[in-house]
């Protein structure tokens, strides 16, 4: 991916080093640069926006230097207009389309100029010393590269933001992991077990709330714009992974999650025909036509398992047949989709 040449700031530096160094930023006197700059993609997230950018300066007054920039992907409703009047002097970029999250997000990390990007959902409110503690942990462990912390949702339920890689990734990318199925299938059950009070390196988070190093940016490279939405943030992780970083997600930093409300239009049928091509992409890029043959065969298979489930259920539990109804009838329209777009659709 060709990046903007301003983003490099070694460059602006004025110093050369070697590839996987750290600059001392402070030591060679760049004050102008950030601790954090948070980046925010919007679309349509009505008075939410607001309320995270208010959560944000309430957090961290004058503890850290940072800036916040929000891409706003064509919002139809007043989130940015709500935004921009209680904000007015942040920097906003204007889309006059909806260009997507990964593309919108290299806006803002390119215009950027933090030590560390914070990638922030707008549906999000930050809890207390949330940043500031992701910010000392990074600090502290210069091999990390991307950190990611405890999402909580209304009514204090967390939100599962922790996840293996696909084994199917794993598998194509090296045919010999096939006799590794048992254990990738082993650490796929422990990870979606996994004790959500205890710091761990995991395979990937959800982009919802993550902290990046920016010499982890230099180093892998910005999100991958094929991916207009979702399934970024995992093919991120996987990336900077294999480039030497860790992902690393730590429990006493928490951020409140209005889950998927600048994703609502997407939801349903729509929403999963979008992941599958996400995945599919994901599955050509890192293993070819093989990966696109194997990744459609295994979204039929769990298609057809999850159907078979639904209608099992609803003669197990006759009273709860309407909601388990239209359960069944979206994974059937989604399984028709999957089988009309086929294991190369038109991206």
């Amino acid at each position: 991916m060709r990046r903007d040449p301003a983003f490099n700031l070694n460059r602006l530096a004025g110093k050369v080093i070697a590839e996987g160094d750290f600059l001392d930023y402070k030591a060679i006197g760049l004050r102008s640069i950030m601790d954090i700059s948070i980046s925010i993609v919007n679309y349509n997230t009505q008075g939410l926006l607001a309320e995270c950018l208010k959560s944000i300066y309430a957090a961290l007054g004058s503890i850290l230097s940072f800036e916040v920039i929000v891409a706003d992907n064509h919002s139809g409703d007043d989130s940015l207009t709500l935004a921009k009047q209680q904000f007015p002097n942040i920097k906003y970029i204007e889309n006059k389309a909806n260009l997507g999250f990964a593309k919108a997000t290299n806006q803002t990390i390119q215009q950027s100029s933090g030590r560390y990007v914070f990638l922030l959902n707008p549906d999000t409110a930050v809890m207390g010393e949330a940043i500031q503690r992701m910010f000392s942990y990074m600090e502290e462990h210069r091999d990390i590269g991307i950190l990611g912390c405890k999402l909580v949702m209304p009514g204090n339920i967390i939100h599962r933001n922790c996840s293996p890689f696909p084994w199917l990734l794993l598998v194509l990318e090296n045919p010999f992991n096939i006799f590794k199925i048992p254990y990738w299938v082993y650490q796929r059950v422990k990870l979606a077990r996994s004790d959500y009070g205890t710091a761990q390196d995991v395979d990937w988070i959800l982009g919802s709330a993550l902290m990046v190093r920016r010499q982890a940016f230099e180093k892998a490279g910005l999100l991958d714009e094929r991916f207009f939405m979702y399934t970024e943030d995992m093919e991120l992780c996987y990336r900077m992974k294999r480039r030497g970083f860790r992902i690393r997600y730590i429990p006493d930093a928490v951020i409140l999650h209005h889950q998927n409300v600048s994703g609502n239009k997407e939801f349903g049928l729509k929403k999963r025909l979008i992941e599958y091509i996400s995945v599919q992409k994901l599955f050509e890029k890192y293993s070819g036509k093989l990966g696109l043959i194997a990744g459609f065969l295994a979204h039929i298979m769990g298609n057809a398992i999850k159907i078979f489930f639904y209608i099992f259920l609803m003669i197990g539990k006759w009273r709860e047949r309407k909601r388990l109804k239209s359960q069944l009838l979206l994974w059937l329209f989604t399984l028709k989709g999957i089988l009309k777009l086929g294991w190369n659709p038109d991206y």
